[in-house]
């Protein structure tokens, strides 16, 4: 979890080339109270998959300054 501007924000790492919203992932929206889940993978596109919830491509994190 991160915390940027007063905001928590999850981070969850998936091999899977298309990601899916597991259990798991509304369960910690839920009890860690996240404003917003990002997973991150190893595709190369950034997409919503649920409310709050955002795939990001690994490269683009790397690559982030």
């Amino acid at each position: 979890m991160l915390f940027k501007r007063g905001r928590r924000i999850g981070i969850e790492c998936k091999r899977a080339d298309a990601p899916m919203i597991t259990p798991s992932m509304r369960i910690a929206l839920a009890d860690l109270r996240l404003d917003e889940l990002r997973v991150v993978y190893p595709g190369t596109h950034r997409y919503p998959l649920a409310k709050n919830v955002e795939v990001v491509p690994l490269a683009e994190l790397v690559n982030a300054k």
